[in-house]
């Protein structure tokens, strides 16, 4: 009787052996799809990037624009930021 793949012949247990995870070679199919993931954290930290080079200037210009798009939305995160750590710092006191 052949031993199965997968299984170490001789061992007493038969314990599957681990095998290595498959990695794209850059090319076919796989290299094609990215996962949605992946690219959403890769959108993430370039934006990252590009405040870092733009500095605070490029903040304030982004909260300005967001601002003027949304104000009813900032007014609100506005609000609840400060009520938070308002919250936070009236407890820290005690």
């Amino acid at each position: 009787m052949e031993p199965e793949e997968g299984l170490n012949p001789g061992s007493e247990t038969q314990s599957p052996q681990p095998q290595p995870a498959a990695k794209p070679s850059g090319d076919g199919p796989a290299a094609s799809q990215r996962c949605p993931v992946t690219e959403t954290v890769r959108a993430g930290l370039q934006q990252a990037g590009d405040y870092i080079s733009g500095g605070v200037e490029q903040i304030k210009k982004d909260v300005v624009d967001y601002t003027r798009e949304r104000p009813l939305t900032a007014l609100l995160v506005t609000l609840g930021t400060g009520l938070v750590l308002g919250t936070l710092m009236k407890l820290h006191r005690n």
